[in-house]
Order: C-alpha cells, then structure tokens, then sequence
C-alpha cells in the first residue's frame, strides 16, 4: 500500500512545486504530448461521449483510421477517466493519469518485490519507489501511453516466476495479453525482456547447472513459450483490426 501512496504523494509534491494543473496552469505533457496526444484524446472523448466509431474519424485530413491510432496511443483502460471530466479539463485529466500511473508502478513494483523478498518492509519500499520514481519516468513521463510498460513489468517477472517456480500461468498470460492490449510499441519490448528474465529465473532454480536444467524440466520452458504465445494471441482482438 505504502508502495502506492509513497509515489503519489512525491507526484503530487511535484505538481504543487511546479503548478500543474489543479494547482496551477502547467502541465506535465510536453512536446508531443501537448501538439500530438492531446487532439487524440480529444477525439477519443467526443466519441466517448457522442458514441461515435472507433474505427474511423474524419476529425484529421480527408479521415484516418482510427482503430490503429486506438491501439497505439489511447487503449490504456486508465483514459477512460477522462469521462470524469469536462473537454476542456482534458490537459488536466491526462496530467493526472500520468501521476497515477507513477503511482501505480509503484505498486506492482511493490508487489514484485514482497513476494521476492523473505522480509518485505523498507528495503522493498525503498526499491518500489526507486522503480516508479526513476529517472526513465522523470524523463518520458509525458509519453503517456508508453507507462502501461512499465506498470505491468513487475507482474510479467512476477508471472514469469510462478510459471517456473509454481507452474502457474495466469499470472503471466494476463500480463502478456494486458502488456500488448495497452501498448503494442512497449508491449512486445516487455515480452522480450521477459525472455531474459524467464532464462534467469530457470537458470537460478537450478543453480545455473545448465545441463541438470535441460534435462530435468524442459515442461517449463514449454510452459513458458506456450503461455507467451497465447497471451499474445488474445492481445490479437485489437492488433489485427488495428493493422
């Protein structure tokens, strides 16, 4: 819980030292943020509201496909709290998704991180807060749509674990499918770095005996790909259309 509030306590002390909206008439998004994403949750808004298509918009040029820009920038279930307010409260609603997006980083981090640890108290505070407060966050923040990466990292390694540890594959494949669903361009970046961390962890159950590894439970690594390929597949609903 402290994992959570810690890091939105800090974005909000930020936001009051630096008067983002409510407090003040800044923002958080800059550069593409403001002249890109911004028109794009805009549109997403009216058609939330009016019950437009989400399949095209004529809002841009002679029209554009609307589903793709979707699937990219705006599938993140979190912009649905746009809803809560008025368009022109927009610049204010994305600035604190993104806080609460730091926040909530901060959490899976501190869930990863719990059950990792044998005694779960400040260190695993302190390290959740690190993670949700890096200098990656500082710096791409404002690329609203790419921090759904790195809110479900935690839980793919965390899946990703229990699918060698515990033969438990929930956890991982709804990750996987959520990873993609929210973001395609960090999805699959994600789902790399779960390779790697996928050789970690079953090198580590065996204590990096490769060859005892390969010959005692090859079930794991079956498990895994078979996991990954069905979390992607479910991540299909959107992509296809999109493409």
């Amino acid at each position: 819980i402290l994992s959570f509030f810690m890091p939105l306590i800090v974005m909000i002390g930020c936001c009051i030292a630096f008067g983002v909206q409510p407090f003040g008439d800044n923002s958080l998004l800059i550069i593409d943020g403001l002249h890109q994403y911004m028109p794009f949750y805009s549109i997403l808004y009216d058609k939330l509201k009016s019950g437009g298509s989400l399949f095209y918009s004529f809002r841009a040029g002679l029209g554009i496909n609307f589903l793709s820009l979707y699937a990219y920038y705006l599938s993140s279930p979190l912009n649905l709290l746009i809803l809560f307010f008025k368009k022109s409260q927009l610049n204010m609603a994305v600035s604190l998704i993104i806080v609460l997006k730091v926040a909530i980083s901060g959490l899976t981090a501190g869930i990863y991180f719990s059950s990792k640890s044998k005694k779960p108290g400040l260190p695993v505070l302190m390290i959740s807060m690190a993670y949700a407060l890096s200098s990656y966050m500082v710096g791409y923040c404002w690329n609203v749509m790419w921090l759904d990466g790195v809110i479900i990292l935690p839980l793919i390694a965390l899946g990703v674990w229990k699918c060698i540890n515990e033969k438990r594959t929930g956890l991982l494949f709804g990750s996987v499918f959520m990873a993609i669903l929210c973001n395609w361009y960090t999805g699959y970046m994600v789902c790399l770095m779960s390779g790697i961390l996928f050789i970690v962890e079953y090198l580590n159950a065996y204590d990096y005996k490769i060859k005892v590894a390969l010959k005692n439970d090859l079930r794991s690594i079956g498990r895994y790909v078979a996991t990954m390929i069905c979390g992607v597949l479910a991540s299909m609903c959107i992509l296809l259309p999109a493409c």
